[in-house]
């Protein structure tokens, strides 16, 4: 099980690592979220404003939880902020040779003990 103290990675910030990434702060774990496309990662951190945005309308949650998600996720274009992860999850296009380049870059900057792991439906 993830300690609470753990540090969570997520690449790719389409629909997916967006949600992943939402899930795992909510949780309390500190997150950052890659991506290569800047534009890609501005719009997912605005997606994610609008989604908690819903969520406090709806009162499933406060403007306090709200905010304190936000804070817990960052975004980032550079891979080596995952340094401290314990989890790393990627969510990128389905595409064999893609993931197989991410994990050995990552296998770079993690610890040894980090585990990384995949999201994907059709690989």
């Amino acid at each position: 099980m993830l300690s609470k103290n753990s540090v969570v990675g997520i690449i790719g910030s389409g629909a997916m690592g967006a949600g992943i990434a939402q899930v795992a702060a909510s949780a309390g774990h500190t997150v950052f979220v890659y991506d290569n496309n800047n534009a890609q990662l501005e719009k997912a951190k605005n997606n994610l404003a609008a989604t908690l945005s819903k969520l406090v309308e709806k009162q499933k949650i406060t403007e306090a939880d709200a905010k304190t998600v936000q804070q817990r996720i960052s975004w980032t274009g550079n891979l080596a902020d995952f340094k401290n992860c314990g989890l790393v999850i990627e969510a990128v296009i389905e595409n064999l040779e893609v993931k197989q380049r991410i994990f050995t870059d990552l296998e770079k900057i993690v610890s040894a003990d980090c585990v990384l792991a995949s999201n994907t439906s059709s690989l």
